[in-house]
Formats: structure tokens, C-alpha cells, sequence
């Protein structure tokens, strides 16, 4: 491998570990079309930003039906995204002096020249100046709010699905003691109702009947 071949994958890493580091925050909300402009400029206006519109309980939103496989998907797909961008540049004749004039607009930045700068600085300018720069800036927040939205599992509820998952689940005394009380007039057997951690055919039954005491509990608070 020489020099050039290792810079470059060196590069692709970068792009690959901060794209898929910016896909898990959320992106800003979709700003509001202005009121009172033309019909047809309200429509690209509507194509690029697409203001949310009411929810809907017949159609719910596409987060909605999120699962793991579509987290890694989509998110592979916008790291894909920017690794092609970052190697079209690198790799296509005359594509980084384009690139170099639209950067030229943006006020206050001073940029080194793309097309001499190495694989890894410009997989820098990639992954962390382009997403903060127009007209990047929103090329990159509508792709990732459109991905996001359709993966919408964050990085930090993985992490809480997974302590909860480990967790121990405590009952408070006065709600166990209610459950028991309750289920003994509608007629079962104080044998069967049995709360232990081993997980037993009667402690998993116990546990369900008590979280969904704990449920009916929550409701009647927010009520």
C-alpha cells in the first residue's frame, strides 16, 4: 500500500466515523415557509424544508415504525452519502476547483486550496466544515433530517433500552400488597401470586399483572 492509497483510507475513516457520529443527533427542525410568497416559490421552498404537518393516528409518522435495521440502514446511507461526495472530489478531474468557488461564498472563511490539499485534510473539510457552510449547510441538514426522521432511534435511547433491559424490576410495597389484594377478590389463589426475581411461570405472571397495575397507576396521574 503506498503512501497515497493509506492517506486516502485514512480519509474515508475520518469521513465514516464523524458522519455516522453526526447521524445520531437529532437534526434542527424544519424551518417555516413564509406566509404570503408565490405559489410556485412556496413549492420549491415547500421541496426543500417541507414544513412536519399535523400528525396523523390513520397515518403516524415514519419514526413510528423505526426498528434497529432501519437505524443502521439509513444511517449507512447518509455515511455513504458523504463518503461519495468526499471521494468524487478527491477523485474527479476538476471537481475540487468547482467546489472551491462555491466555498469562495461564504463569508469569513479561509479555506487552502482543495485539489492540493492531501486526502486527509480534505476529508476534514468534508465531514466537518462542509455541513457548516452554505450552501452545504442545507444540502446536508435536508438529507439528514429526511434519514433521521425515518430512523429515529438516538443514539442515548439505545443505550437506554439496553440498561433497562439489564435492570432489576422493583415493586413498591403498597402497589404489591394492592395488586394482591385485588386479585384475591376477583377470585385467585394467594399461592399463585408469588413475587420473586427467578423467572417461575407465577413470578412472570405476578410481574405482568403488577406492571400493568403500575400502568393504570401512571394514567390516572395524568389524567
Amino acid at each position: 500500500m503506498t503512501n497515497l492509497e493509506l492517506e486516502l483510507f485514512i480519509g474515508c475513516l475520518v469521513v465514516v466515523l464523524v458522519a455516522g457520529y453526526r447521524f445520531n443527533t437529532a437534526p434542527p427542525p424544519k424551518p417555516l415557509i413564509p406566509e404570503g410568497i408565490p405559489r410556485w416559490l412556496g413549492m420549491i421552498l415547500g421541496f426543500f424544508h417541507v414544513k412536519k404537518g399535523p400528525s396523523s393516528p390513520v397515518f403516524p409518522p415514519p419514526r413510528a415504525n423505526t426498528t434497529l435495521f432501519k437505524f443502521w440502514l439509513y444511517r449507512s446511507a447518509y455515511v455513504l452519502a458523504g463518503l461519495l461526495v468526499y471521494l468524487s472530489i478527491f477523485k474527479v478531474p476538476g471537481l475540487a476547483d468547482e467546489v472551491q468557488k462555491i466555498m469562495a461564498y461564504a463569508p469569513g472563511l479561509n479555506t487552502p486550496v482543495l485539489k492540493n490539499s492531501g486526502p486527509v485534510l480534505m476529508a476534514f473539510f468534508v465531514a466537518v466544515v462542509f455541513p457548516i457552510i452554505p450552501p452545504f449547510k442545507g444540502a446536508d441538514r435536508s438529507l439528514r433530517r429526511c434519514l433521521f426522521e425515518r430512523a429515529s432511534i438516538p443514539a442515548q435511547q439505545l443505550r437506554e433500552r439496553n440498561r433497562m433491559r439489564k435492570a432489576g424490576y422493583e415493586a413498591r410495597p403498597e402497589v404489591l400488597q394492592a395488586l394482591v389484594t385485588k386479585l384475591q377478590a376477583d377470585g385467585f389463589d394467594r399461592s399463585d401470586i408469588v413475587y420473586e426475581q427467578n423467572p417461575t411461570t407465577r413470578s412472570l405472571w405476578t410481574k405482568a399483572s403488577l406492571l400493568m397495575e403500575h400502568i393504570a397507576l401512571w394514567q390516572g396521574q395524568d389524567m
